[in-house]
């Protein structure tokens, strides 16, 4: 067996009983699977990139938890649940859950068991190729120019769409089954600033991502998918990043450059999805105040008679009434306070409703 080439690998999560034990050491000595084990979810997460594989899970009562864990992942898993015996109800749960195979109290040996086993790594196997396809269409369509012709564009869109729909219509991959509408791929015109942040992490890409609404112009660069600096006006780093999640009809530019040319001028503490988290959430709170924004034109001043001993201010109201005081154009309010913008706006309104801060030229 010591020549015998590995048919696929598959990862046990969990701690295996004595005949769980038993059964994943005579599927390794035999020698067609490269067999591998973590104590938990988090442990593969934290190890596992966004590939799709095979996960072998036993009856246990941690089963419930796991599985729902890695369906919150989003990640893509094909599911195989080993028992010693099976209630219909446990059987009905496996069934909900989309699990692609059930072995009940198998011999590790025989062919039926090799065969379910090969028929999952085979079905990761053939996800990952279509996602390795899809990385590489997606991986030129970000590097074509804005001369390209819109219909090349188009085309290419419109067959992203259709590999992607594939990949996610799968009843036993994990995380985007079920999803409704359209699929939505970032591109050269993305549909969103998250969908071009995330697509430019995924492909690991070193350059600059451009953006443009209107007059409006904010500049992203990145060394292997990370960003490492932002502008947007005279806004910069994150406050600049999550500026520009609030404009609209977004238009991208990326322009691959050498990672020697990319300085690393900004810091960004969090990861980039959880970045596209909060600027998705600040973006859904300026849509509740739109209405209410002042002209970046306005200028605004203290009223001093409303301060009394029963005004209250909190924290970030503080910042914004100083830098009314200091500035007094709302433009300067926004652009130099190190607020987010979002957080500014909902200051100043909150600030002039209650009489504190009142207009006092256009």
């Amino acid at each position: 067996m010591e020549n015998q080439l590995s048919s696929g690998r598959f990862t046990f999560i969990g701690t295996a009983s004595p005949w769980m034990r038993q059964f994943l050491d005579s599927v390794a000595k035999a020698g067609p699977f490269d067999v591998h084990e973590e104590p938990g979810v988090e442990a593969l997460l934290a190890k596992s990139k966004n590939r799709a594989e095979v996960i072998v899970l036993e009856h246990s009562s941690h089963l419930k938890p796991m599985v729902a864990a890695l369906r919150a992942s989003g990640r893509k898993f094909v599911l195989l649940l080993i028992a010693q015996s099976l209630t219909k109800e446990e059987a009905l749960f496996a069934s909900e859950q989309r699990i692609h195979g059930l072995l009940e109290k198998p011999d590790p040996l025989s062919p039926h068991t090799l065969e379910q086993i090969r028929k999952a790594i085979a079905q990761s196997e053939s996800a990952a190729h279509s996602e390795a396809l899809l990385f590489s269409l997606k991986s030129s369509l970000l590097g074509l120019s804005g001369d390209t012709a819109e219909h090349s564009i188009e085309e290419i869109r419109k067959g992203l769409l259709k590999v992607e729909k594939a990949l996610t219509s799968n009843e036993f991959l994990g995380g985007a089954a079920g999803l409704a509408g359209e699929t939505k791929l970032p591109f050269y015109k993305s549909q969103s600033f998250a969908d071009a942040l995330l697509t430019i992490e995924d492909l690991g890409r070193t350059g600059t991502l451009q953006v443009k609404s209107g007059a409006l112009i904010g500049k992203v660069e990145f060394l292997q998918g990370r960003p490492t600096s932002a502008t947007a006006g005279e806004a910069r780093a994150l406050k600049a990043l999550f500026r520009i999640f609030l404009w609209e009809s977004p238009e991208f530019t990326f322009s691959h450059q050498e990672a020697a040319a990319i300085r690393v001028r900004d810091a960004f503490e969090f990861s980039t999805s959880q970045m596209c988290r909060e600027g998705e959430t600040l973006c859904a709170r300026f849509e509740t105040i739109r209405a209410q924004i002042p002209p970046l034109s306005v200028r605004l001043q203290l009223d001093p008679a409303s301060l009394t001993t029963q005004t209250k201010l909190g924290k970030d109201e503080f910042s914004t009434l100083a830098s009314v005081v200091e500035l007094g154009k709302v433009a300067e309010v926004i652009d130099y306070n190190p607020l987010h913008d979002v957080v500014l706006y909902e200051c100043l309104i909150g600030l002039r409703r209650n009489g504190v801060i009142r207009v006092t030229a256009a």
